[in-house]
């Protein structure tokens, strides 16, 4: 009966000695910790997953998009996993920020220029 499980324990790493010598809080815990690696494994294969997709569409929009469409472009920086310091959350923050002035930017002059050119000015 215990040694049915053996083979198992085995395999996630306990040792023989560890197994029947040691506490069972001990084996509980080579379970979680074979739970976690198992869960950082998935996770790292979907993450390969998503670079991998990422750069089929930029390909494909490459080669299969309009003329003069939008293309898709591969990311030009990794995935945040959510690991960036302080200060390179702040730096993001910023670059996002300018790029929103920019554009919001862009669509006002465009939007004045629209107006200008039917005559309705303010």
């Amino acid at each position: 009966m215990f040694w049915e499980a053996l083979p198992y324990y085995l395999s996630i790493g306990m040792s023989a000695d560890e197994y029947w010598n040691a506490s069972a809080f001990l084996a509980k815990s080579y379970r979680e910790a074979y739970k976690l690696k198992v869960r950082q494994a998935n996770e790292q294969m979907w993450l390969q997953g998503q670079y991998i997709y990422a750069g089929l569409v930029s390909v494909f929009s490459d080669v299969f998009g309009k003329k003069g469409g939008k293309k898709a472009e591969y990311p030009k920086e990794p995935y945040d996993l959510g690991l960036l310091t302080d200060a390179e959350k702040a730096e993001k923050a910023k670059r996002e920020r300018e790029k929103i002035i920019a554009s919001l930017t862009a669509w006002k002059k465009a939007w004045d220029k629209r107006q200008h050119k039917s005559g309705e000015t303010r």
